[in-house]
């Protein structure tokens, strides 16, 4: 789920589709269909700008005033598990392929693949700047990423399960992960 303004929310579904919901009544305020897949992520990009991600293993962005999809990108081989925005024209997706791609959205290209992860990616956050990621896995590791290079700065370990929930501050300086071995750490991140 997500946050899009402080009346309405939006979920992804097993249904296949993404719904944006009015917290005000409780009541579904809309429907966006097209994924063939389970809608396993949702990410604001803008107040009129939603991405999914699916595991049809497309990554679809969605005009909120019309309920359509105005881009799909596809290059995953397995699910996508995780979204999030790197800047206005960047986003990123973490796939149960064991990758974390970076996409841009004016030429609709994959432009980056991040390798490392020995497990399926099961969250992405990025800092405030979209110059870093972080990533969660099911190899019970959280990774950090530098964008431009594609480099892994730093692995962290200390987990004994799946690290599903990545988070990082807004000021980009630290990293909160949540592990199914029942545990939420948080960290430094590198300095640049």
């Amino acid at each position: 789920i997500c946050m899009l303004s402080p009346s309405l929310l939006a979920s992804g579904s097993s249904d296949y589709k993404v719904r944006i919901w009015d917290m005000r009544t409780g009541e579904c305020a809309k429907v966006l269909e097209g994924h063939s897949g389970i809608v396993f992520s949702v990410c604001m990009l803008s107040p009129i700008m939603l991405a999914s991600g699916s595991g049809d293993k497309t990554l679809r962005v969605w005009d909120l005033r019309t309920g359509e999809c105005v881009q799909e990108f596809e290059g995953h081989s397995d699910y996508i598990t995780s979204v999030c925005m790197l800047s206005t024209s960047l986003l990123a997706s973490g796939s149960r392929d064991k990758t974390v791609r970076i996409w841009d959205m004016q030429t609709r290209e994959c432009i980056q693949v991040l390798k490392g992860h020995s497990g399926w990616v099961l969250s992405v956050a990025a800092d405030g700047d979209g110059r870093r990621l972080v990533s969660g896995g099911r190899d019970h590791t959280l990774r950090e990423w530098d964008i431009s290079t594609g480099e892994c700065l730093k692995v962290f370990q200390e987990f004994s399960d799946y690290v599903s929930s990545v988070s990082v501050n807004m000021d980009g300086r630290r990293v909160a992960a949540g592990s199914h071995d029942s545990s939420i750490r948080v960290w430094e991140l590198q300095e640049e």
